[in-house]
């Protein structure tokens, strides 16, 4: 029995042909522009070359990137909506929020947010699905030209019964009420990625606007296949180096997306017979490199780009650099370079050795008898020296990019596989041993044709403290993904867990986990069937027309969580609950490769110009007789070697995909139907109930948490950015004022005239030179600065650096402050009057939790309640904690609320409990506290007995809030605020960033740029070999291991970390210690990485940067130094031996 295995790249098509683990034929031939008749071809010459009998193949596997292509080139794409359940949450941040907006714009996308999602849990709803919601959507959709949906809820990796019930209710609406239509097709996003609702969703979009391409092209390969007498079922190779059915494909296109890269190293090691170590792949263009773990890819540990579109799989962590035969080699002063320029798919006519004038790398290796190619004799105006010298930079590029992806000190085997395999040596330092297999130039066709399929579960657990519950738990989310695995085709006999991948959840106590298993196995392959002249059931027209059912072949939900029966989506009863992460489900997913690391290939032709399939058709066009390029599928471009292949190109769209809309204009309606194309800030403005009143009780309504207004809006704020009119578009309802129970503004006129020095007009942003100049906390600048768009990025940056590790990512938080766009006024301390009050506002809970039940304005919620528990009116905001997300959500609240930001914060940092804010540590009131959920519920904490205990009341009232909700303690005077806050830390986290992204302009070192802009210093520089993790009492606790890299290259540090990182100790010696910040930035970034996303193999560089004067004092020290973190062997002495040691 044979299997067929085809991969097509930009340049060349590969097929092999393989029984068992043995290649039997194989065939490179140029791709086709119609792609079709190039598999045709290569596959033809393959059986041609073995004599094999069509009829014995089995199964045939292809991998394609040609949906990758068509987002990439924007054509061929249909146009989607998006369906949200999550009742009140997430409405800060709206489907397509991050989506690029020329990508928007194709898919003309429209939301809307509907009732419905789950809390961490599993079980609670936020809100129960609406059937009549459902059927308004619909037919509005329907009516609006759409018939492309994508329905995703809250926590559905965790519980997917809404959107299953979601799913069915669109469905049979549509079949009853729209008959005759073009169906609807219903994409549901848990069946895409992993935790991460905006991630997921934009998976789910990118999918849902492929679906008709893929309902296009998978019938046409199938009958590609078939026109060539072969039986066997159709694969495609998936984002995890596994296979899915092509009737998959058809509903999952974007699984395929990564199937280049992944068929290389999978390939890799089919051919080696290696199942561990690190894969060179060497092209006409670039080298990829990457790693293997038990045959499979190692993953990256990052969110990817595809398409400019963020999106969470997990993708190969693959390495890429201009090296390949078309690499231009130059010498310049003695000193010699080879890539990025290369002459590509040109090699055999520009390079020497084909009679060409350009010297590449192709021709060093020849001149230096390490391959025969071509004809030699051209290459003898080539001096052996510099050839030499040529090579020794090639194996020096290489060995770079080893030591680049090694996840360990110690000597790894090294397969090299792809067209210029010749370029590498016999031995590099790093490697215990280079191998080249047989067949490695078709080592990615190898890879599509391993006949494996896969089952993963990722979601939240409860594990506990007890072993035997951990136990169990860990068995049925194993049993779950096994299951998944058979459902997939594979022999159950043959399934093993390939990963397990356990995260403690911060801020949750019993022992919360987020867990990720994935298991394979053998693909069960049928013999092939009997030839038959019958069309194959994906070429009948009238199965294309049939009603969409949904998208995977699913058991009944109630069944795979072993809950008693009820119908789908409805509320259930607290005996109906499961347990946390009982319902985990989710099927395989992979990811997208990184913008920089992405196959770069040439425009695919139109869906409407693929034909001509039949070699018997007398216009079938056959490249039979083309050159192909000896180095394989690499980059076309001579521009590299990161080249960018997702920047939209200037393409004519007339012939993409586009259903022509209706011409009803959709508009929003009260539940929030909305424009997301980016820009459009009237239709994207979402609608909100009215509210006539507010009040820190569970009977508030919760639309007051969406735009809550200041008391007075007529009234201009001495710093106000933008001040309403009745004509103003932002100017708010008067029904909608919420709070009329609010006194006045606390700032007189005469603090105003005293407050400002210079006119709005007359102030500018300020550089980070300015910024410092003026002390930091701008030293008597009364004025301030604005923040614009363009500072957003850096701020995010910075805020990051700041989080020490903690604080929750930026990330969500930048969106919202670039989706609002409004400019913001900061202000000094100086600028605030001693009588008048500033509010904090941030947010409280589990940053994983956050990353999937985005917010609703709850921060600002919080800001009302505690304002109107103490009968006072903010002059300004200021925020928390600079650390982390809260840095931003104090931009935010701010701009929604009309008021100026002060440039300070009360932690100077991020810490991870409320007693540590420097309000609290100096004897400032931290009470009246709030907290405030999406729902409208508010709850106000009066008085606390000591500091202590606002932490310990508040903590569990933020779980039974579903673990985020908006925090504010008491406002403080100008007086006070001078007094206590961290004065300057918004300009050090602008400073901070602006020097991070200057540093990468200048291809300069960002990690040190970012040191010296802090007044810190780079303290060590390592990589991850190990992390121990454990969650005590809700905190994220835990030690990481780093091997020393460069200047330390002979020590080891350990990194003890309780949510931010608090103790490092280079060879046992402390080498700095909380309060001062311990920040992990990546290795060539800059950028912070965060206590949650360590992982094995990771290059970080470690900066300190100094803790502000105010959190080093005895009563500072007591509350936020080492003693207060468990460390009770280690002083202030310590500190100060760390910082000179430094």
């Amino acid at each position: 029995m044979l299997r067929l295995g085809v991969d097509v790249g930009g340049t060349n098509t590969d097929a092999v042909l393989l029984r068992g683990d043995t290649v039997v034929g194989s065939a490179k031939r140029v791709t086709s522009a119609d792609r079709l008749s190039g598999i045709q071809n290569a596959v033809q010459s393959a059986i041609a070359g073995c004599s094999a009998d069509c009829a014995a193949v089995a199964a045939c596997m292809l991998g394609t990137t040609q949906f990758v292509n068509a987002c990439v080139q924007r054509r061929g794409l249909t146009q989607v909506m998006v369906f949200r359940l999550c009742g009140p949450a997430t409405h800060a941040l709206p489907p397509f929020c991050d989506i690029p907006t020329d990508l928007g714009n194709t898919l003309r996308g429209q939301y809307r947010l509907l009732d419905g999602g789950y809390e961490f849990d599993g079980g609670t709803e936020i809100s129960p699905l609406s059937k009549e919601q459902i059927h308004k959507a619909t037919d509005k959709a329907l009516k609006a030209g759409y018939t492309s949906l994508v329905v995703s809820g809250v926590f559905s990796p965790v519980n997917s019964s809404q959107e299953e019930a979601a799913a069915d209710i669109i469905n049979k609406h549509a079949g009853v009420h729209y008959a005759g239509t073009d169906r609807m097709q219903v994409n549901m996003s848990h069946e895409f990625t992993e935790l991460g609702l905006l991630e997921r969703e934009n998976a789910a979009i990118l999918n849902a606007c492929l679906r008709p391409l893929a309902d296009h092209l998978l019938p046409n390969f199938e009958k590609a296949f078939r026109g060539l007498g072969l039986p066997g079922a159709l694969y495609l190779t998936s984002n995890d180096g596994t296979l899915m059915s092509s009737e998959q494909a058809q509903r999952l296109p974007l699984h395929t997306f990564q199937s280049g890269p992944v068929n290389s190293l999978r390939g890799a090691a089919k051919l080696s017979g290696l199942s561990d170590g690190i894969v060179v792949d060497i092209g006409g263009t670039t080298t990829d490199v990457g790693v293997l773990q038990q045959g499979f890819p190692l993953p990256a540990s990052r969110e990817a780009l595809l398409a400019g579109v963020r999106i969470n799989q997990r993708v190969p962590n693959i390495l890429s650099i201009g090296l390949g035969g078309g690499s231009v080699v130059k010498w310049t002063n003695g000193t010699c370079t080879v890539g990025p320029d290369s002459v590509a798919s040109q090699l055999t006519s520009r390079a020497l050795v084909f009679g060409g004038g350009v010297c590449t790398a192709t021709d060093v290796a020849v001149r230096l008898g390490r391959l025969n190619l071509g004809q030699p004799h051209l290459t003898s105006g080539l001096s052996t020296s510099d050839a030499q010298q040529a090579w020794d930079t090639m194996q020096s590029m290489l060995t770079q990019c080893i030591d680049q992806v090694k996840t360990s000190a110690e000597a790894v085997p090294v397969i090299v596989v792809g067209g210029g395999a010749g370029l590498c040596g016999d031995a590099l330092e790093g490697a215990a041993c280079i191998v080249k297999p047989s067949h490695a130039d078709v080592a990615n066709a190898v890879g599509a044709a391993i006949p494996q399929v896969s089952g993963t579960v990722d979601g939240v657990f409860q594990m506990g403290s007890e072993g035997q519950k951990r136990t169990a738990y860990l068995a049925e989310a194993q049993a779950s993904a096994h299951a998944k695995a058979v459902q997939a085709g594979a022999d159950p006999s043959t399934c093993k867990v390939m990963a397990v991948d356990e995260i403690p959840l911060a801020y949750l106590p019993g022992g919360v986990v987020r867990l990720h298993v994935k298991v394979v196995g053998d693909l069960q392959i049928a013999a092939p069937p009997a030839p038959s002249t019958k069309p194959s059931t994906s070429e009948k027209k009238s199965d294309l027309q049939k009603p969409h059912q949904p998208a995977l072949q699913k058991q009944d939900a109630q069944q795979r969580r072993k809950l008693p029966e009820q119908q789908p989506g409805a509320p259930r009863t607290p005996q109906q609950q499961s347990p946390i992460g009982k319902t985990l489900t989710v099927p395989d997913s992979g990811s997208p490769v990184p913008e920089t690391h992405q196959h770069s290939e040439p425009q695919d032709p139109d869906p409407s110009e693929l034909q001509r399939l039949d070699p018997s058709d007398p216009h079938y066009s056959d490249p039979s007789k083309a050159q192909p390029d000896p180095y394989g599928p690499h980059h076309q471009s001579p521009s590299l070697p990161h080249p960018d292949p997702y920047e939209p190109n200037d393409l004519d769209l007339s012939k993409a995909h586009h259903p022509e809309p209706s011409s009803q204009a959709l508009v929003s309606q009260p539940d929030h139907m909305t424009s997301a194309v980016p820009g459009n800030e009237a239709a994207g403005k979402l609608q909100t109930t009215n509210v006539t009143s507010f009040a820190p009780d569970l009977s508030s309504a919760a639309s007051e948490l969406h735009h809550p207004r200041p008391s007075d809006p007529h009234r201009p704020h001495p710093f106000a950015t933008h001040q309403p009119t009745p004509s103003d578009p932002h100017h708010p309802n008067p029904s909608q004022d919420c709070l009329t129970a609010v006194s006045t503004s606390a700032a007189s006129p005469a603090h105003t005239a005293s407050a400002i020095s210079s006119s709005e007009a007359d102030l500018a942003p300020l550089s980070p030179r300015e910024l410092s100049q003026s002390g930091g906390s701008m030293g008597a600048t009364t004025a301030g600065w604005v923040i614009t768009k363009t500072h957003v990025e850096a701020l995010a940056i910075g805020c990051g650096i700041l989080g020490s590790g903690g604080g929750g990512s930026p990330y969500r938080a930048k969106l919202k402050r670039l989706k609002e766009g409004a400019k913001i006024r900061v202000i000094p301390c100086s600028a605030v009057p001693d009588d008048a009050y500033v509010v904090d506002a941030s947010y409280m809970g589990a940053p994983t939790v956050s990353i999937e039940k985005l917010d609703s304005s709850q921060a600002e919620a919080a800001a009302h309640a505690v304002l109107k528990a103490v009968g006072k009116e903010a002059f300004a905001i200021v925020a928390g904690e600079i650390g982390g997300g809260n840095g931003l959500e104090a931009l935010n609240v701010a701009a929604s609320m009309n008021l100026p930001v002060v440039d300070a914060d009360f932690m100077g940092r991020a810490f991870p409990e409320l007693q540590m804010m420097t309000t609290a540590i100096y004897g400032v009131p931290i009470a009246p506290a709030a907290l405030a959920d999406e729902k409208g519920n508010a709850v106000v904490v009066q008085t606390v007995a000591n500091i202590h205990s606002l932490e310990h009341i508040l903590r569990p009232v933020c779980t039974a809030m579903g673990c985020s909700a908006g925090f504010a303690s008491a406002p403080v005077s100008g007086k006070q605020l001078r007094a206590v806050a961290i004065q300057g830390s918004l300009s050090l986290a602008l400073t901070l960033g602006l020097a991070v992204q200057q540093a990468q302009r200048r291809k300069a070192d960002p990690v040190a740029a970012a040191a010296t802009a802090g007044n810190g210093n780079l303290i060590f520089k390592g990589k991850v070999t190990d992390i121990e993790r454990s969650t005590t009492d809700g905190f994220a606790r835990g030690v990481l291991r780093l091997s020393g890299l460069d200047h330390w290259c002979h020590q080891q540090a350990d990194i003890h970390f309780q949510n931010e990182n608090l103790l490092l100790r280079i060879d046992g010696k402390v080498s700095a210690i909380v309060p001062d910040l311990i920040c992990c930035l990546d290795i060539y970034s800059g950028h912070s990485v965060a206590t949650e996303e360590l992982c094995y193999g990771l290059r970080l560089s470690v900066v300190r940067l100094p803790a502000d004067a105010k959190l080093l004092t005895p009563e500072a020290l007591e509350i936020v130094g080492p003693q207060a973190f468990g460390f009770e062997d280690l002083h202030l002495a310590s500190l100060q031996n760390s910082r000179t040691a430094a």
